[in-house]
């Protein structure tokens, strides 16, 4: 309960004080311009309560195919730590998504747009990174700029896994270079994750953003630390 209210407290502080980008996990509607391609590198370090840490080296591509659909692919490393076992790295499962955007933001109503991914069993076997099967997952997507706010609303879902998944997103421009973030992500297994993160992403030029992320579970079943930073290269 603790944890939970300081994340709200991060989020409201954020709100009083664009689109969703690294370091959130939470999609937006918006797609990749027709023609252009978006490259996010990233790493990540999460650690439970047991101290188990777990490092990920993340490459996404993405290509915009025409100015309402995109297509990506992306492809982790994975590096497992625990805390009384040697650690152990391989390729993690690769994930193919296509994007569709079915409704532009307008005045009064937010845009909308779906995501259909595949995951891919190729992660490293015999390790444990490697899902051992092929997954299907569906993404719903609202974005909505309130003045000066913009929100994002993610809902999911993912076939094999038969979990349902959420997600809430706040992004503010400080300046014309510096947006401040924040977000709340979970699923609805009683087991599961639920999840807050507070970042930052600054564009150095005007095809290069770097980011920043930090952030901490809400319940018994996640990580105690998250920590993210990356960048988005678009040409």
């Amino acid at each position: 309960m603790k944890n939970l209210i300081l994340c709200l407290f991060a989020i409201l502080l954020i709100y009083s004080l664009v689109y969703g980008a690294r370091p959130l996990s939470v999609d937006d509607a918006g797609t990749v311009d027709s023609g252009i391609y978006e490259v996010e590198a990233g790493i990540s370090y999460s650690q439970d309560k047991e101290e188990k840490g777990e490092t990920e080296l993340s490459l996404s591509i993405t290509h915009g195919l025409t100015d309402r659909m995109e297509l990506g692919i992306s492809l982790p490393y994975v590096t497992v730590s625990p805390e009384t076992e040697s650690s152990e790295s391989g390729m993690g499962d690769a994930q193919l998504t296509a994007k569709f955007n079915l409704a532009k933001e307008r005045d009064r109503t937010p845009g909308f747009s779906v995501t259909f991914g595949i995951i891919m069993d190729t992660g490293e076997k015999n390790k444990d990174i490697d899902s051992g099967e092929i997954d299907y997952n569906f993404n719903s997507i609202l974005s909505k700029q309130l003045q000066p706010l913009v929100l994002h609303g993610n809902l999911g879902y993912a076939a094999k896994a038969k979990t349902a998944s959420f997600g809430i997103a706040m992004e503010y421009p400080a300046d014309e270079r510096l947006n401040l973030v924040a977000e709340l992500t979970g699923e609805n297994k009683s087991d599961s994750p639920i999840e807050c993160l507070i970042g930052t992403n600054f564009s150095t030029r005007e095809n290069l953003i770097v980011d920043f992320g930090i952030g901490t579970g809400l319940n018994n079943y996640s990580s105690r630390l998250n920590v993210t930073g990356g960048f988005t290269l678009s040409f």
